[in-house]
């Protein structure tokens, strides 16, 4: 299929830009460049285009002028259009919802935000690419090199596809970019798709001759497309698979990043626990040792006296004293024994 669009910038470094993507995506297109001016309305009335790529800030007809006279066109009125500019903010995107404007795109961009755009403005019904499908019986030929390798598939996507095929007899070779041509069964209507850019990800033994001979290999490989014309074909065939037999997946590569992020941030945290064991450890030496006082300081503590029979001071019983020289001294030390309690009892209440 031959798509044409049309560029329409004042600044030629953005007209080179949007039109390199645009060969890359499709080498066959037709682009139109103009300056905002008349003659981008001359090509708006007399073309028919599949988008219009405007600028917004321009000098002479601006972004919206642009699109203004787009949907009063008879051939281009419902042309999707997509709207240039240097600034995203959120009030920015309100004006353009506001205008019925759904699509814009942050210049400059990468190569891969202009197709992600493009690909969603074209095809809308790309199915998603963080999603790989089972479909029975599906094939892959993988040419590396003069070698031909024929696969099941076990699952697809829009960007890669496991399969399964026999051991080549040099591994090393797959480890190239190579060619892939992929064959759906009847009830798919016997599509091919042919001359897929795709790279080996990673691989895995499923089957073995001997301990150390694999047999049977799963592999992953990620899909290169030169244009959208190979992609929209495979998006035909997927949105025929039922959507109950998808296999949910991200993509390797942010894998293997997220779990290099997750093994640091679990040193980390194996770090910090071993700081907190530490210092659990010397909490409770430090409550041992404090336990330890306390025990000692109840151990030393004053007992206090308490009234003791006079008789359990002595160990004689008690006699009658008719002496009064004894009387006397008994009677003294009766005296000093009170006057001793009192002193005592004092001193303890105080």
């Amino acid at each position: 299929m031959h798509y044409r669009f049309l560029i329409v910038h004042h600044a030629t470094v953005i007209q080179k830009i949007i039109h390199k993507f645009l060969l890359k995506l499709y080498d066959s297109a037709l682009v139109d460049i103009c300056l905002p001016e008349d003659q981008a309305l001359k090509h708006i009335a007399e073309e028919k285009y599949h988008i219009v790529f405007s600028g917004l800030e321009m000098a002479g007809l601006n972004g919206f002028d642009i699109h203004n006279q787009l949907r009063l066109s008879k051939l281009n009125s419902n042309t999707p259009f997509i709207i240039m500019t240097a600034s995203d903010s959120s009030r920015q995107k309100d004006r353009f919802k506001h205008r019925g404007i759904p699509f814009f795109l942050t210049i400059p961009c990468t190569f891969r935000q202009f197709q992600k755009i493009t690909q969603v403005v074209l095809h809308p019904d790309l199915p998603d690419e963080h999603m790989r499908f089972l479909i029975p019986k599906a094939q892959a030929d993988i040419q590396v090199g003069n070698r031909l390798y024929k696969a099941n598939i076990v699952n697809i996507g829009m960007d890669s596809m496991d399969c399964e095929l026999l051991c080549p007899e040099e591994m090393a070779s797959m480890i190239r970019d190579c060619a892939v041509n992929l064959r759906f069964p009847e009830q798919y209507g016997h599509v091919h798709i042919d001359d897929i850019h795709a790279s080996l990800l990673r691989f895995s033994t499923k089957a073995r001759l001997t301990d150390t001979m694999p047999q049977r290999l799963r592999t992953t490989w990620k899909f290169t497309f030169t244009g959208l014309d190979n992609q929209s074909e495979l998006a035909r065939v997927i949105n025929q698979a039922p959507r109950f037999s998808l296999d949910m997946y991200e993509d390797l590569d942010n894998i293997y990043e997220i779990n290099d992020k997750l093994t640091l941030s679990n040193e980390a945290m194996q770090n910090d626990l071993y700081k907190l064991q530490q210092t659990n450890e010397r909490l409770l030496k430090k409550i041992e040792e404090l336990e330890t006082i306390i025990s000692e300081n109840r151990q030393t503590e004053t007992f206090q006296f308490k009234d003791v029979s006079l008789s359990a001071l002595i160990n004689e019983t008690a006699k009658t004293a008719n002496d009064p020289a004894k009387l006397k001294i008994f009677q003294r030390v009766i005296d000093d024994n009170v006057q001793l309690r009192k002193f005592i009892h004092q001193s303890t209440a105080s």
